[in-house]
């Protein structure tokens, strides 16, 4: 049977899904209760209590953004992937499968989550400048400039703490500027400021903001982003590679399009923290030898066609 190709077991359908890499331990591993958390058109957000802690497994149709937790099911809005699925409802993951009231996932491949590490030229950040000055963020404008202001000085916690739940949604817009600038700041090797920001997150995220939210700062603090931000760092290389020529410029232009229209501030949020992140200046330090961020001509490519890949793997 192909790997993408649905089976069946009884009367219940088993649908192969592609999951983000840092999931794989989850989902291979035994299974464990959880339960649905919340449920939307193109997604369902399930938590997970395990021994390192809660996580998140977010199971995204065909138009769902490509979060580095998250699952990607062959189905999209019109199929209505979600209409049987309820908060509360219990859920089984693990052993490749993800079992919920009415639907049985398995696990087919991942796709690939880590930053690489990149060295922005001045004309690719210009562009990424320029198409966020007419973008809706969602937090106040000073708290996003005392952020990058306590970066620049080697004190960015107070700015920091400010930010941790701050603004509304399933991800708050502070959380996902966080993320962003954490993100950013792995990928040109700034680890002492990545690793001050995510001490500044604090042990008590979790009291200050949503289940899904400490996921993805988690994620972002260990050196994993979502498909359209790793799009964006992977066209910010490659513009850099032909010295900002202008086709490359269009290429970056259509990346951030993409990061910015996912939900209705967070593309934006998040872009806005990649920004702060990538122009702090020069690496510490090398990143670690084994750090598989370090990969960046394979992180290049994937991200732009990993999404239509991934639709012909599903089907």
């Amino acid at each position: 049977m192909p790997t993408g190709a649905a089976s069946s077991v009884g009367l219940v359908t088993i649908r192969p899904v592609a999951a983000a890499a840092p999931l794989t331990p989850l989902l291979t591993g035994p299974r464990i209760a959880g339960s649905v958390l919340a449920v939307f058109a193109a997604a369902a957000v399930i938590g997970v209590d395990t021994t390192a802690g809660s996580r998140i497994v977010a199971l995204l149709a065909a138009e769902g953004s490509g979060v580095p937790n998250g699952v990607r099911l062959p189905l999209s809005t019109l199929d209505r992937p979600f209409a049987g699925v309820h908060p509360g409802a219990p859920v089984t993951v693990g052993a490749r499968d993800i079992v919920t009231g009415t639907e049985h996932y398995r696990l087919a491949r991942t796709w690939r989550t880590a930053v690489p590490v990149i060295r922005p030229c001045r004309r690719a950040l210009a562009v990424l400048a320029d198409r966020l000055i007419d973008a809706e963020i969602g937090v106040p404008q000073p708290r996003v400039r005392a952020l990058e202001a306590g970066l620049t000085t080697g004190e960015p916690r107070a700015a920091v703490r400010g930010l941790v739940g701050l603004g509304r949604g399933l991800t708050p817009g502070g959380d996902d500027v966080l993320a962003g600038t954490m993100v950013g700041l792995r990928a040109v090797g700034r680890t002492v400021l990545l690793q001050q920001v995510r001490r500044a997150v604090g042990a008590d995220v979790a009291d200050r903001t949503t289940a899904i939210s400490v996921d993805l700062l988690r994620l972002a603090a260990t050196g994993q982003a979502g498909l359209e931000s790793l799009a964006v760092l992977g066209a910010i290389h490659a513009a850099q590679r032909s010295s900002c020529g202008s086709g490359r410029l269009d290429a970056l232009t259509a990346a951030i399009d993409k990061l910015l229209a996912i939900g209705h501030t967070s593309g934006a949020d998040l872009a806005t923290g990649l920004l702060i992140g990538l122009r702090t200046g020069a690496p510490d330090r090398p990143l670690p030898a084994a750090d598989p961020a370090v990969a960046v001509e394979a992180a290049a490519t994937q991200a732009a066609a990993q999404v239509a890949a991934l639709g012909q793997v599903l089907r």
